[in-house]
């Protein structure tokens, strides 16, 4: 296999076919993008006040917040509609937009163009076994957070009851922290396992979903084909995996750290001043340009990543 080749035709691919980079955005800003954006941003500068001050005295507490604590029970189903809502609509379009993404580079590969009309027939056509292979390959993952969701809802009732009874600060401290430390040393174990796992699963559900779409299988053949691919060219998948992740840290590096630097009069704002009008505006404002930025930087980055996995697959399906 020239994988020299393999890349070099990717290239040409993405760059002679701008449809690709639309198609790419709308994955990305539903949540199926393949950038990478997550950095650790350190900002350091001493609070206001002495030293043995609180740190946090200053900060002022939403009058919102308040209401919620109140009457939460209107606000959490209305965050939950809204979360099932919006995952529901990202999960259709996002998976739409990621198989008109291969059938694309398919054709511009076959003939040497494509179209937004051709990307919408393949991925509309293949959109459900999509969403059966992301579904499926997820579930393991997603068993193995269950005992994390249980810690989490021990540890927060525990707190509220507590802090119900109006138990001194000291003493939840005390009753809190050996559950704390004793509960994450047995889910160390379970995060590593499930790190490893979550890997191995997106590298197949990658693999997977052009087998679905470059041979028409159904979602479980699309995952068993994907395993065999993956099997006989560990190599190279593992190699085409590590590229990508270079190049996508490397888009990610270049834009998000003068987007954290924008971000420090905004977290000094809020330190200092609290939630005026003026820090929400720039906190709004601030989230604006990190969706607008991040919609097109990711939409680039996914378009080539699928570009590159289609071609690679295409290449070692046929040998």
């Amino acid at each position: 296999m020239d994988y020299n080749k393999i890349i070099t035709e990717s290239i040409q691919i993405f760059w002679r076919n701008k449809s690709l980079w639309l198609v790419g955005m709308v994955a990305a800003f539903f949540g199926q993008g393949n950038g990478n954006y997550n950095f650790n941003f350190n900002y350091q500068q001493p609070f206001p006040g002495s030293s043995n001050k609180n740190p946090f005295s200053d900060f002022k507490i939403p009058s919102f917040v308040h209401d919620i604590i109140n009457n939460p029970i209107p606000y959490i189903v209305a965050v939950v509609v809204i979360i099932l809502g919006w995952w529901l609509l990202a999960t259709l379009l996002g998976w739409l937009a990621q198989g008109a993404l291969i059938g694309m580079v398919d054709e511009a590969d076959r003939t040497g163009a494509t179209s937004l009309g051709q990307g919408w027939q393949v991925g509309s056509e293949r959109l459900i076994h999509l969403v059966l292979i992301a579904v499926l390959l997820a579930l393991p993952t997603l068993l193995m957070l269950i005992p994390m969701a249980i810690w989490a809802i021990s540890l927060i009732t525990q707190i509220g009851v507590m802090a119900t009874h109006k138990v001194p600060t000291d003493k939840i401290a005390s009753a809190i922290l050996p559950l704390f430390f004793s509960t994450i040393a047995c889910l160390i174990p379970i995060i590593c396992i499930g790190g490893l796992l979550n890997f191995g699963l997106n590298l197949l559900k990658i693999i997977s979903m052009r087998s679905c779409v470059l041979e028409q299988l159904g979602a479980i053949d699309s995952i068993k084909r994907g395993w065999q691919v993956v099997r006989q060219n560990i190599g190279y998948t593992l190699l085409t995996w590590f590229l990508l992740l270079i190049g996508s840290s490397i888009f990610s590096f270049i834009v998000f750290i003068p987007m954290a630097i924008l971000g420090i009069p905004i977290i000094t704002s809020v330190i200092y001043q609290g939630w005026s009008s003026f820090s929400i505006g720039l906190v709004l404002m601030f989230v604006l340009v990190m969706i607008v930025v991040s919609t097109g930087i990711g939409g680039l980055v996914t378009s080539f990543n699928s570009t590159l996995w289609t071609k690679f697959y295409k290449e070692v399906a046929r040998d």
